[in-house]
């Protein structure tokens, strides 16, 4: 009788691990992605694949062939386990269930039968009291299912470290809080200094804006710590002079290097502007304490894989209730990027497709949903066997579009987006900052002035563009050179635009709330709105509607930017499905695009219904795919998503992205229930946070 192969698990761990490198080019060295290695937990054990690369949380794969009897237990006795890097600990494990046909093939065709496999695998993750405290299992119950590809991605997304992302942000916090704190307390009878820092950043004078200063130092701390030992970085150590002081001009002489002989103004001009406003002896102690911040949280290895100052910076916008900047959640923000960059028709196998692709946001705000873009499109390339690395200066100069009226918003966006790859340099970018208000004899509205065909003279002659070297005065003569923003150019446009009304139901005494903010005076904000109306009944049809908010209006600028085929990706308010103020707009969605998902979250007890942070507001996730031309009848077909809960972290709100993209009995995570998917129109919006569809 013919004898049938088997293969041994640790030459299926080998193989695997060696296919694994192939899809992530961090995982390519020997350190970062191991099969079977003895000396990598402290007190002995062999993980049958360890993966660390650089500036990351260490996460385990345990496999056995099916029945796998024994995988979950050998699983969750990793976790926890310490490992001979400092500081670390393995806090994720992904226990894999390898079928029968990898095990019964030969080792020539191994590798080809494990890209053609679908496995069976779950993650454990330690709880917040471990070992106190069962691990957590996700899902639940029962096992995720898919091919390398999908499992590369639950890898990536869990090598983010919530535990260390909890502790960051405890210690930006703090760091920036105590900055602040010494920074009001030192100028009590400089009262200028504090009136010099909110005009830098458009704020109101308060503790509010002060923090925001502190967090824009360690912004700029930090991204100097990530760039040491690259383009002749001095480390902030070696800037430090006899008795451990650290000189504010020898930090500003090293960022004013960096900016002429590397790049990144965005990043350090606005930090070096920030410490220029204040007194030299106060900077410099505020410089050596945001600096030990810095230097711990590149320690801890989470600086660059998740949007620490962006939490941050959400909570202290003076004007957030007029500007409604309202912060969307990373999870919230890879839930939506994940969808809507699925339903690009490109092909990533093709590795011009992705610096080909044009992305934008018009109210990037602190670039989290951008960001999130950014990282799914660059997942994708990865997995088509390409270098992101590769392609990261050309994504920065032409593909990544985004605009704001924060100026310091818009410098963290950009700093967020570069923080991808932070050694490698770029140019210019076409990352802007809007004029808002009455600015140098013209009125402006911020990306809404976009809504028109061309934009004005005046506004070109005041946008000032962000770049690697340096900001620039845009001028008509720029014209040629903004072909990113002209209509019908983008592929992806993804967004969180502001929720305000510009009639007068908030609770306020301003005459036109979704205009008040940045101080302006009632006059202005009358003559935003009637500049707002014309620009909107110019259009031969338009979403726009003064009872729904300015997000309505956003809805006219993402399709007049999108291509035929592109993806509009968009947080909007709940009452876009069924207010009545949102017929307008639902109106001009149905007729104008396809293949449209609605997203929502069910509300029940204490589950949040918002995708964003520091909001009562219930929220829903649109995404869909512009037509050619406008649909003469009948409805665009709508699947509406009610969601139980938002997802809890990266690795859950992608494995919901992918089950919402391949749903037709629900959406399930293994034999967990996470939603339902209802059938229907944008004419029953009664659907959204349905949980039976029989309701």
């Amino acid at each position: 009788p013919t004898v049938m192969p088997v293969i041994r698990e640790t030459t299926f761990n080998a193989k695997l691990t060696d296919i694994l490198r192939r899809k992530n080019p961090r995982w390519r060295t020997d350190d970062a992605a191991v099969a079977e290695g003895g000396r990598i937990l402290v007190g002995g054990g062999t993980p049958d694949v360890f993966i660390c690369p650089p500036y990351t949380a260490p996460i385990v794969l345990e496999s056995e062939f099916l029945p796998a009897r024994t995988v979950e237990e050998d699983a969750v006795a990793r976790l926890g386990r310490e490992v001979h890097i400092a500081n670390s600990t393995v806090e994720q494990v992904i226990a894999l269930r390898a079928p029968e046909t990898v095990r019964r093939v030969s080792a020539a065709h191994l590798e080809e039968e494990i890209l053609a496999a679908r496995f069976e695998y779950c993650l454990f993750s330690v709880g917040e009291s471990y070992p106190d405290t069962p691990a957590e299992r996700w899902p639940r119950s029962g096992w995720l299912q898919g091919g390398v590809d999908d499992l590369v991605a639950l890898l990536e997304n869990a090598l983010v470290s919530e535990q260390l992302i909890a502790k960051s942000m405890e210690i930006l916090d703090g760091g920036v809080a105590s900055a602040a704190a010494r920074l009001m307390d030192s100028t009590r009878n400089q009262s200028a200094v504090i009136t010099k820092l909110a005009a830098l950043l458009h704020q109101s004078e308060g503790p509010q804006t002060t923090r925001m200063a502190m967090a824009i130092v360690a912004n700029a701390l930090t991204f100097h710590c990530m760039l040491t030992g690259n383009h002749d970085t001095k480390s902030i150590e070696k800037l430090r002079t006899l008795g451990d002081a650290l000189p504010v001009g020898n930090v500003l002489g090293e960022w004013r290097r960096i900016v002429e002989e590397v790049n990144y103004y965005p990043i350090f001009d606005i930090a070096r502007r920030v410490l220029l406003e204040i007194p030299p002896a106060v900077a410099a102690d505020i410089l050596d304490q945001l600096a030990r911040v810095a230097g711990d949280l590149v320690a801890i290895g989470i600086t660059n894989s998740h949007d620490l100052y962006g939490r941050m910076f959400q909570r202290l916008i003076t004007d957030r209730k007029f500007l409604a900047t309202f912060y969307t959640l990373p999870e919230s923000a890879m839930l939506l990027a994940e969808v809507a960059v699925d339903k690009l028709d490109v092909d990533f196998a093709d590795e011009s497709t992705a610096p080909a692709l044009r992305i934008a946001d018009f109210a990037c705000g602190t670039g989290t949903l951008l960001g999130a873009a950014y990282h799914a499109v660059l997942a994708r390339h990865r997995r088509a066997g390409h270098d992101d690395a590769d392609i990261h200066k050309q994504m920065m100069e032409e593909s990544l579009i985004a605009t704001d009226i924060m100026p310091a918003g818009v410098h963290l966006a950009i700093s967020i987006l570069s923080s991808v790859h932070p050694t490698i340099t770029f140019d210019d970018t076409k990352v802007h900052t809007l004029p808002y208000g009455w600015r140098d004899g013209g009125l402006f509205l911020g990306a809404l002035d976009l809504i028109e065909k061309q934009a004005s003279r005046d506004l070109l002659q005041t946008r000032k563009r962000l770049g690697g070297r340096g900001e620039k005065q845009l001028g008509a003569a720029d014209l040629g050179a903004m072909f990113a923003l002209e209509h019908d150019s983008c592929d992806l446009v993804i967004m969180n635009p502001p929720f305000t009304r510009p009639t007068n139901h908030e609770i306020t005494d301003k005459p036109v709330p979704s205009f008040a903010g940045f101080n302006t005076s009632e006059d202005e904000q009358r003559a935003m709105s009637r500049r707002l109306r014309k620009i909107s009944t110019g259009l031969p049809d338009f979403a726009g509607d003064g009872y729904a908010g300015l997000a309505s209006n956003f809805i006219d600028l993402v399709h007049q930017k999108l291509k035929p085929g592109g993806i509009m990706a968009m947080v909007l308010p709940a009452t876009f499905a069924r207010g009545k103020g949102w017929l307008r707009s639902r109106r001009f969605v149905d007729a104008h695009y396809d293949d449209i998902i609605v997203v929502s979250l069910v509300s029940s007890g204490a589950h949040t219904t918002s995708f964003s942070a520091d909001t009562a507001i219930a929220e829903v996730l649109l995404i869909a795919k512009k037509r050619a031309r406008p649909r003469k009848q009948g409805h665009a077909p709508v699947n509406f998503v009610a969601l139980r809960k938002r997802p809890f972290n990266a690795a859950q709100a992608a494995e919901v992205a992918r089950a919402i993209e391949a749903a037709n009995n629900g959406i399930r995570a293994g034999e967990e229930h996470l939603g339902e998917v209802t059938p229907s129109s944008l004419a029953n919006g009664g659907a959204v946070g349905v949980l039976d569809n029989s309701l």
